[in-house]
């Protein structure tokens, strides 16, 4: 077989699928025509394995109708996509051949390249640039994410240097574009890979767990959940199938990093799926079938309201549609049941793309189209809110975000640590500056209160706008800060500007500028969260600099902690490891404590009494035996400042490691921390409050043991 007739027979499975896909003759002849143009073009051009480059774009071409699901356009666009780049075609030709709505397909794609072929690009910018050159077609970045898809599936054929730069642009790009454009699918396979090649360790041990871990549940699962419901639903007549969702490796060992928590704690690594086929493709059809097996399941589990998710009504921005409940089941373990239509799963696999199969349903939502337009109106936007965007979009939104509901059942999407008042400014700026307080799941609320994920918060509003200087320390986002001050630039008060002046004016009396160290200080000591607070504070006469001097000549810091630390009844058991806080309910010195002995790693697990897991948790350790009391005991501790040295082999998590064991590990108190890489090694400096010198070096003997982490010392103050 010539290299002709095997190029013809890999492109057969994709001629299948275009013929079924295209709408009519003249679509489908023109996706022949421009296989045979890409073909031609193309002769002779090889990838770095050797196989003719014609196969990788029919490879996209496959991907965006199979995958993503789109049409015959996005086809000869797939098919096209290398033209313009690697041969002597223009864009006339290619608008002469096969239409001008072509041409501007191809020719995006060709802009994307040379945004990512530049060098010494940040992560936002290439993503802006990547945004910017779109034109409105959206489905120039769903050509684009096949064919990086692609690329990836095919990683092992590039150099070391071009792989690492594909994987991480990948990463930290594509994965939260696929992300926003409804692609979960891809979004998971994008995050796999990456983890395999980045991690491979950490990668092929969680692999093989879920392995075992599945297959020593596969049996159980099916009698005690997939069965039942089988024979519950036929009852009803309905026209449905089964599965399970299996945690990939990246999406376990994220929620171990969030969590804190071991493999064998991560509890929903399987969900079943219910996907049904109604009578007639209707959304009002589609949403009673799904209630109605929602209430049969109901009647056969017990369920968790708290984590119940109703996308049907408030679909997500991205067009999904879905019904989430969790159940108790009877073994104690809790099951998340994913119930979905035909249509509503397709829009789940596919993302936006699988509403133009459905020429019938408009979604209720904006859609994607929406969101691309604000994007680029944002990044074209040239005042402080630009920046805005970016500190909701970042690479790890998994483990940096929570999901906050309106009383409506809308979704938004904010900052880990965000309060309510940053959720007033992600409703609307007007409704930020004209908020008075917040109901935060049916309790009034100070604005300042921070929000937890899943939370449901209604904001208060006023006639009158309430925008003043000290709500600057009522907001944690960036978003939110810019927006205050900007109002308040714009209302004529600049205390901000004002007060820095003042402090120079101030400082210059003793021979000094204002530099970030001395800043510090001052922050700690009017224990004031940022700068821009300090000096609006002054410019507005809320803070008195009378002790500036005493401030100044203050030597190094000691402080007085007190804290409250857990003492479980020893009298009972003392043959447990060590002890951890439960991440489910977070005990805090007002809750009231119960403690269970694992009986894998025998460490003991500390709960609040009013943990809705205590149930479950109870019948798991059915000894008492196994059940430890616990209560509050205060303690008062004097400190003093430590800096340590850090050095090591960067690494991703790095920072999330080293704060992690001295903040939790080793309950010591951290005031500042940094850190620069170079040349994949980093040098950081960590300050801290600790009690005594043994306390200093068992710290620094824990920081040793971190991986990567190479020298630690202790440096003179």
């Amino acid at each position: 077989m010539d290299t002709s007739d095997y190029i013809d027979q890999y492109f057969e499975p994709l001629r299948i699928l275009s013929e079924k896909r295209c709408a009519n003759t003249e679509e489908y002849e023109l996706v022949l025509k421009a296989y045979a143009f890409a073909k031609e073009a193309h002769k002779n051009q090889k990838r770095i394995s050797g196989e003719p480059i014609i196969f990788h774009n029919i490879d996209v071409a496959r991907i965006l109708v199979e995958e993503i699901g789109l049409g015959n356009k996005s086809i000869i666009a797939g098919l096209l996509h290398h033209t313009l780049s690697d041969t002597e075609y223009t864009k006339e030709d290619i608008s002469g051949l096969f239409g001008e709505k072509i041409a501007e397909l191809v020719e995006g794609l060709g802009k994307m390249e040379r945004v990512f072929a530049a060098q010494d690009k940040t992560q936002e910018e290439t993503f802006k640039q990547m945004l910017l050159t779109v034109n409105n077609d959206i489905r120039v970045l769903l050509i684009k994410l096949a064919d990086r898809l692609h690329n990836l599936r095919n990683v092992d054929e590039l150099p070391v240097e071009k792989r690492a730069r594909n994987l991480g642009e990948s990463m930290y790009i594509f994965a939260p574009l696929a992300h926003q454009l409804g692609l979960y699918t891809i979004k998971s396979e994008i995050e796999n890979i990456w983890m395999k090649y980045a991690m491979p360790a950490e990668y092929v041990e969680i692999q093989e767990k879920v392995k075992k871990e599945m297959g020593r549940r596969d049996k159980a699962l099916t009698i005690k959940y997939i069965e039942p419901i089988t024979a519950l639903l036929k009852q009803e007549g309905l026209d449905f199938k089964m599965t399970t969702r299996i945690k990939t490796p990246y999406s376990i060992w994220a929620k171990m990093k969030k969590r804190n928590v071991v493999f064998e704690d991560v509890f929903d690594l399987y969900a079943l799926r219910i996907v049904f086929q109604p009578p007639v493709t209707d959304r009002e059809i589609e949403h009673q079938l799904c209630y109605k097996i929602e209430a049969l399941l109901n009647e056969y589990w017990e369920p968790y309201p708290e984590r119940r998710r109703d996308w049907l009504k408030t679909p997500k921005e991205t067009g999904y549609e879905a019904l989430h409940s969790t159940y108790l089941t009877p073994s104690g373990n809790w099951l998340e049941v994913q119930i979905r239509s035909r249509r509503m799963d397709d829009i789940a696999e596919q993302g936006i793309a699988a509403h133009w199969k459905y020429k019938g349903i408009v979604p209720e939502v904006s859609g994607i189209e929406s969101w691309l337009v604000k994007v680029r109106q944002t990044l074209e936007d040239k005042d402080t809110q630009s920046l805005a965007f970016f500190d909701h979009f970042r690479p790890s939104s998994l483990i940096s975000v929570i999901y906050i509901f309106t009383p409506k059942g809308e979704m938004r999407i904010l900052p880990k640590g965000a309060t309510a008042l940053d959720f007033a400014y992600y409703i609307h700026t007007h409704v930020g500056h004209h908020a008075l307080a917040a109901k935060i799941n049916e309790k009034l609320k100070l604005l300042s209160t921070p929000l937890s994920g899943g939370d449901q918060v209604e904001i208060i509003t006023t006639d009158d706008p309430q925008v003043k200087i000290e709500r600057l320390s009522a907001v944690t986002t960036s978003k939110a800060k810019s927006l205050i001050l900007e109002a308040l630039k714009k209302s004529g008060a600049d205390p901000i500007n004002k007060g820095r002046n003042i402090l120079s004016r101030k400082l210059a009396e003793f021979g000094i500028k204002i530099h970030t160290r001395l800043i510090n200080k001052l922050l700690a000591a009017y224990n004031i969260t940022s700068r821009e607070e300090l000096y609006g504070r002054i410019g507005a006469g809320m803070l008195d600099l009378s002790n500036l001097r005493d401030i100044l000549l203050k030597g190094t810091p000691t402080r007085k902690f007190v804290s409250w630390v857990p003492e479980p009844d020893w009298t009972r058991r003392q043959d447990f490891n060590t002890f951890h806080f439960s991440p489910c309910c977070r005990p805090t010195p007002e809750d009231e404590l119960i403690g269970f002995i694992s009986k894998k790693t025998r460490d003991l697990y500390i709960h609040t009494t009013t943990c809705p897991r205590i149930e479950a948790l109870k019948r798991l350790h059915k000894h008492e035996s196994d059940r430890v009391q616990v209560s509050w005991k205060k303690q008062r501790l004097s400190t003093s400042l430590v800096k340590l040295m850090i050095r090591g082999s960067d690494r991703l998590g790095i920072i999330f490691d080293i704060t992690h064991a001295t903040s939790l590990g080793m309950c010591v108190n951290i005031r500042s921390f940094s850190l620069i890489s170079h040349d994949n090694i980093f040098d950081a400096e960590l300050e801290v409050y600790v009690q005594n010198n043994d306390s200093v070096q068992e710290l620094m003997a824990e920081l040793k043991k971190i991986k990567g982490v190479q020298t630690v010392k202790q440096l003179e103050q």
